[in-house]
């Protein structure tokens, strides 16, 4: 997987950069701060990917079924089956089939937040983006999303 960055929501002339401080906010308004950004959505431990998929769990039924995210049908049914409950077993095994063979079968869910807020999508067209910022002093709701610039 290649190096992952954001433009700040509160600042869309500055990106996180490798090593620096980021804070991502969380739709309940929570923060998770990461103090050396390594370039791989990992924030505190934390996967931005697997993350934004959680948010947007109740819609991601929906969101496969757009025209914007045909190029990852593959990963639909994956999604599918996350909102329908299935147990992580079961996640995983439907991953390692439908995906390619080099990925990692226990990294379906941050696959599927690839899929949504990276690449040929638009993060802004989540119902709940990624929005990281680079001070601890916003609202969720009233930042714009952080715009991937990978």
């Amino acid at each position: 997987m290649g190096y992952f960055t954001w433009k700040f929501a509160n600042d869309r002339r500055k990106k996180l950069h490798y090593d620096e401080t980021g804070y991502v906010v969380c739709p309940n308004n929570t923060y998770i701060k990461e103090e050396c950004y390594d370039g791989y959505g990992v924030f505190d431990g934390e996967d931005i990917y697997s993350l934004v998929v959680d948010w947007n769990k109740d819609y991601l039924k929906e969101i496969f079924s757009k025209p914007l995210y045909s190029g990852w049908n593959h990963l639909k049914p994956v999604a599918e089956a996350f909102v329908d409950g299935k147990s992580e077993e079961e996640l995983e095994n439907l991953f390692e089939k439908l995906a390619k063979p080099c990925w990692n079968k226990k990294e379906w869910k941050r696959n599927l937040g690839i899929a949504i807020a990276t690449y040929d999508q638009d993060n802004s067209k989540l119902p709940f983006p990624i929005k990281i910022v680079d001070k601890p002093i916003y609202n969720y709701n009233a930042l714009k999303p952080s715009l991937s610039c990978q």
